[in-house]
């Protein structure tokens, strides 16, 4: 029975199975570390928004500035999740 389980994962580990579950691997290792250093730097803005004057964010809401800092964060993070998803391991021949 083991001997069967063996050849089986050994199987499943020759050519592209294991490429793409290696390539997954960075991929979400990359992802990591950029949701991480992304999630920093929305904390480091919350503080600068936190320390401003009430009357301030007042003016800057009633701009719109809430608005598009909004559209520019979320146009990073999808540049971060596209570039992500290109992570992978080519065998070169």
């Amino acid at each position: 029975m083991w001997a069967y389980l063996a050849r089986f994962t050994e199987w499943l580990m020759k050519g592209s199975v294991k490429t793409a579950l290696a390539g997954a691997g960075l991929g979400l290792a990359s992802a990591g570390m950029s949701l991480t250093i992304v999630q920093q730097y929305l904390e480091k803005v919350q503080q600068y928004g936190n320390s401003m004057a009430g009357d301030a964010l007042a003016l800057l809401s009633l701009s719109g500035a809430d608005v598009a800092l909004s559209m520019i964060i979320g146009a990073i993070m999808a540049k971060f999740a596209m570039n992500g998803a290109k992570v992978a391991l080519v065998r070169k021949q």
